[in-house]
């Protein structure tokens, strides 16, 4: 095989090989320059177009492509039944819907590759003050630029719920088949007063909310401003939840040691809240890996503090 580099050099040393050659390397007539061959850099592949375009890694790129050619249902799309397979739970239909919605940017009822990676690039990748922005488009049904008071209050009573499903007060304390049953039926007995301390809350954040409805709604900025300054930390939950959705079943790969410690830890919590279900699969590791794992994390359980933790082999990541 002839490179073209190696043909570069060749035809440079035997320009008048043929007519065409002696024509297209010749002195031009009334011009002070010369046609000569020049190194061209190949054009950018489809993974570099898609990562410099929404600003994620190659690797990202090729990732979740394996994961979406493995998601397309058997009519060869992905559609909105896909994403609610992938989504909920933990999120609701709802969210989901409005998730779909977002992805699906030409509105032909199905998600591209492209389409894909730009929307978890904006879901997972931005700073944290886009991704709220982005909640708010999410909840924002009709697409009007505000929330007005039903939005809200079904935003907050769905983030609520979702808090209450995925988070426990001291992320560092899960339930376990030892847990006494007597805190179990405690649990529940207080469950109604719950349920009430949730809907003196909705209706807590509305009041805040009151100037805003009466002018129109609120906005963006508004939104954003209350968002990082909520107690609860209500968004936040939604945005955490929607990157362990993306990773752990869209094949994203966290972009930093401590995101991955939290994405493992935010399953594991969900995981022992929900409780085992008929028929559902689960993946066994082995204890060792884990061990290894949870020191390269620094992952920290109060039932088995890592001080207790044998030394493993580190861990390389590709």
């Amino acid at each position: 095989w002839v490179t073209p580099e190696a043909f570069n050099v060749w035809i440079k040393k035997h320009p008048h090989m043929c007519t065409f050659t002696t024509w297209l390397l010749e002195d031009l007539e009334g011009e002070d320059m010369k046609m000569s061959f020049t190194a061209e850099e190949d054009p950018p592949t489809f993974y570099q177009t898609l990562s410099d375009k929404y600003k994620v890694e190659q690797q990202d790129v090729m990732d979740l492509e394996k994961s979406y050619w493995g998601l397309k249902g058997s009519n060869g799309k992905f559609d909105l039944p896909i994403l609610e397979d992938i989504m909920c739970p933990p999120l609701s239909k709802q969210i989901c819907n409005s998730i779909f919605r977002f992805l699906d940017i030409n509105i032909d009822g199905h998600i591209d590759l492209s389409e894909i990676v730009r929307g978890i690039a904006m879901l997972c990748r931005a700073s944290t003050e886009d991704r709220i922005r982005l909640c708010f488009e999410l909840l924002d049904h009709d697409q009007d630029g505000r929330l007005n008071k039903r939005e809200m209050k079904e935003a907050i009573e769905m983030l609520m719920k979702l808090k209450e499903e995925n988070t426990l007060p001291d992320d560092d304390v899960v339930k376990t088949e030892d847990t006494p049953t007597e805190d179990i039926g405690l649990e529940e007995t207080f469950r109604d007063e719950r349920e009430e301390q949730q809907r003196c809350a909705v209706e807590k954040i509305l009041a805040e909310f009151e100037n805003d409805f009466e002018n129109g709604g609120i906005t963006v900025d508004r939104f954003v401003e209350w968002s990082e300054a909520d107690e609860l930390k209500l968004i936040h939950v939604l945005l955490q939840i929607i990157l362990e959705v993306c990773q752990i079943k869209m094949g994203l790969r966290p972009s930093s040691v401590k995101e991955e410690e939290a994405v493992i830890r935010g399953y594991m919590v969900r995981f022992h809240k929900c409780g085992r279900r008929r028929g559902q699969i689960v993946n066994l590791i082995s204890s060792d890996w884990f061990n290894s794992w949870r020191q390269f994390t620094n992952f920290e359980m109060k039932e088995y503090p890592l001080s207790k933790v044998p030394s493993q082999q580190k861990i390389v990541r590709n």
